[in-house]
């Protein structure tokens, strides 16, 4: 996520793979007051190690050239639906998609890329 956990500005979100590993798959478009405010009791910080690294290139957003991103590490536990684009390759969507909700009656294991696309 983009911001802190008392105040998230935008989420990376990511996808498991046919292989079972959770990949940056895009990012989102700025967050607003209210679903910020939402989402300040519901991401938590990782309880273990985090599937990603502390920095991610901005290649894996679509920006070139590709630049480090710092970002804040939370628990991958949560399930979004988000409004994406058709520009979908290599695994990311090359356009900010924009959140729509979070899913709570939803766990990650049970979102699959095939039954997602």
């Amino acid at each position: 996520m983009l911001g802190s956990l008392a105040e998230p500005d935008a989420l990376i979100v990511g996808r498991y793979g046919a292989h079972g590993r959770l990949r940056v798959a895009g990012r989102t478009t700025p967050l607003s007051a209210a679903t910020r405010a939402h989402l300040q009791g519901v991401l938590a910080a990782p309880a273990g190690e985090h599937p990603w690294p502390e920095v991610l290139p901005s290649a894996r957003f679509g920006q070139r050239p590709s630049e480090p991103v710092a970002y804040v590490q939370v628990a991958p536990s949560v399930v979004v639906e988000l409004e994406v684009d058709t520009a979908f390759e290599q695994g990311r969507w090359r356009h900010p998609a924009r959140f729509m909700r979070s899913r709570l009656d939803l766990h990650p294991e049970e979102i699959t890329q095939a039954s997602s696309q």
